[in-house]
């Protein structure tokens, strides 16, 4: 087994606010930490990580010895880290190398081609069994290395927040796997070797296709039995019409499983990929729980002592402020997960988090809500009627004339519940109803 990582772990923009700076450089160390508990094989950077400083960072990995590979990265002439990784395993060699695109400057650095500079790692590492490119480019930019350069068996894209649950096929047998954005996914690629192969069979892949071509072929015959059976026109227009769609979907099926099975009659080496949750689920290492919960601890108070300006004149006024004309409504409130959403983070030490709290409180994502979690008044915190309904000072102070938004945009909710965040579990039809208040009496 191998452990690889394909960058852009640390941040998610090519600039970190000096807000946020200290902080994202101490969850950067929480990382590079627990890589080093039970050892990484290989890893590369992005320009998202070199956000944080590209010194910072350097000192960072090599202090624990980390495993870097960035072939087409110079800084002052000189490489700041290894140009490939030789991973030798069950009587298996593995040649790896990173690559950065040339979408982005560093100050004092240079960004060779990825192509010229894989080609000359290919050359240096030498007889190898398979060579895997951990990539920060484009989804497009890994379709044309992969044709740039024949020789590339795997690119694993770092950059792209590519969910690839079936491996997606590229020029010259090459393959791409993705595991996606935010360390939700653990991607596991099974991987037969098979002798003189090139290529791979991708075993789910051929598997599915198999049985929707099994499928189709069942609706092609009823299709013609259809057609033959047809009493008017109009119905053997309709069959024949189905019939044509089936047979070139069978036939485009067809040709993909003979591709990616070696019909040929080329051997290929075949893989089986799996993207993995990282849910509650599994189990946590308890040498990194720890490492978690220095980390947290250091967070808070590095948030705890920044210099940010108390919320002044805001026009949220916090959920309680509704509670004396809506009390049926607001006793309702009190009972979702949104009423108990900053608890959620207190309880984990996770509220001083400029990752979380927006999330968490009310009026963060408004332009005079709270920008920074010592912002968050105790008013403020959870998901509260404002959230949803807007900033309601002003209603406050004159209700007949200042109205709150009665119908809230779904827009509202997909700011947090955005398919990352929540993993794609947001469902409007069955979420809504759980924090929707129109069935509560207004009244005393």
């Amino acid at each position: 087994m191998i452990v690889v990582d394909a960058g852009s772990f640390a941040w998610s923009s090519a600039r970190v606010p000096e807000t946020q700076r200290d902080q994202q450089r101490r969850k950067a160390e929480l990382v590079f930490d627990a890589f080093a508990i039970d050892g990484i094989d290989a890893m590369t950077i992005g320009h998202y990580d070199i956000a944080l400083g590209r010194e910072w960072m350097q000192t960072s990995l090599n202090a624990r010895d980390l495993p870097v590979t960035l072939a087409n990265f110079r800084c002052g002439g000189e490489r700041p880290f290894a140009g490939h990784i030789l991973i030798e395993e069950g009587g298996i060699t593995l040649g790896v190398v990173g690559v950065l695109s040339t979408d982005r400057t560093v100050e004092g650095c240079e960004t060779a081609t990825p192509a010229d500079a894989l080609r000359e790692e290919i050359a240096a590492m030498g007889d190898v069994d398979l060579v895997m490119v951990l990539s920060q480019l484009s989804d497009d930019g890994d379709e044309a290395l992969a044709k740039a350069v024949p020789d590339v068996d795997l690119i694993v894209n770092g950059k792209g927040r590519l969910s690839r649950q079936q491996p997606k096929a590229l020029a010259n047998g090459a393959i791409q796997l993705g595991a996606g954005p935010k360390g939700k996914r653990l991607g596991v690629a099974e991987i037969s070797l098979a002798a003189g192969g090139d290529g791979f069979s991708m075993l789910g892949v051929v598997e599915d296709l198999e049985t929707r071509t099994a499928r189709f072929k069942e609706r092609l015959e009823s299709a013609t039995r259809n057609r033959d059976e047809a009493e008017d026109s109009r119905a053997r227009r309709r069959a024949e019409k189905q019939i044509e769609y089936y047979t070139e979907e069978i036939a485009r099926m067809q040709g993909e499983i003979a591709e990616l099975s070696g019909a040929d009659g080329s051997t290929t080496h075949s893989i089986r990929n799996d993207l993995r949750d990282l849910s509650r689920s599994v189990q946590d290492h308890p040498d990194v729980s720890a490492l978690l919960t220095v980390a947290k601890a250091d967070i808070e108070a590095i948030e705890s002592q920044a210099d940010i300006a108390a919320l002044v004149g805001s026009p949220f006024v916090g959920s309680a402020a509704c509670a004396s004309c809506h009390k049926p409504i607001f006793a309702d409130w009190t009972k979702t997960s949104h009423a108990q959403a900053w608890l959620t983070l207190t309880a984990e030490n996770r509220h001083m988090d400029q990752a979380c709290y927006q999330c968490h409180s009310t009026g963060s994502f408004h332009p005079e809500g709270p920008h920074h979690p010592k912002q968050v008044t105790p008013a403020l915190q959870g998901v509260g009627c404002e959230s949803c309904h807007g900033p309601g000072g002003e209603h406050v102070k004159n209700p007949a004339e200042a109205d709150m938004v009665k119908n809230p945009p779904l827009s509202n909710c997909t700011q947090c519940h955005n398919g990352e965040q929540d993993q794609g579990r947001f469902d409007p039809a069955t979420y809504l109803p759980k924090v929707n208040h129109s069935n509560v009496r207004t009244g005393d």
